[in-house]
């Protein structure tokens, strides 16, 4: 079953369900979406472990770094906006926010690659951002006053691999 169904977008939709993004984002709020998909052309192996480049893409973003100068970094580091319609970015944003935070109990042996950032923005200040690695199933929200990650199945990173293809 294709959880982004027109049924199952209209679901949710219907009920509203915003459990983790409760107190961050609620449909009465101006919030916008923007994801960020990293160039895969890009030489991934030109930085130091130390670099800002290299935990934005193999690892942690600290949540001090949730400022205005963080889109043109991405831009630097290889990341370009994905333009995909509205519909799209509706169910990928709301299938997101149904999720629950928390720690995942697995680990896979594979390097995380954050090749999706997703920056939830109030008034143009960023409130949030998402990093997905769906190949390896890892995830990272970050946001001004913590760094968690989304509870997410391995089914679920793979629906969210098939609406992130270009």
């Amino acid at each position: 079953m294709n959880f982004f169904s027109k049924k199952n977008i209209a679901i949710i939709f219907g009920i509203g369900i915003f459990s983790s993004f409760a107190n961050d984002m609620t449909t009465s709020q101006n919030v916008t979406v923007e994801i960020y998909s990293l160039k895969k052309n890009i030489n991934l192996k030109k930085w130091k472990n130390t670099d800002f480049e290299y935990h934005t893409v193999f690892g942690h973003t600290d949540h001090n770094e949730i400022n205005q100068a963080l889109i043109p970094k991405l831009t630097k580091t290889g990341y370009k906006i994905f333009h995909i319609s509205d519909q799209k970015n509706s169910a990928i944003t709301n299938f997101l926010a149904s999720k629950k935070d928390g720690y995942n109990k697995y680990e896979t042996g594979s390097k995380k690659i954050f090749r999706n950032i997703i920056i939830f923005k109030r008034q143009n200040e960023i409130i949030k951002i998402i990093k997905l690695d769906t190949s390896g199933y890892a995830n990272a929200v970050i946001n001004k006053n913590s760094e968690t990650e989304i509870l997410l199945s391995f089914n679920d990173y793979d629906q969210l691999e098939q609406q992130l293809k270009e």
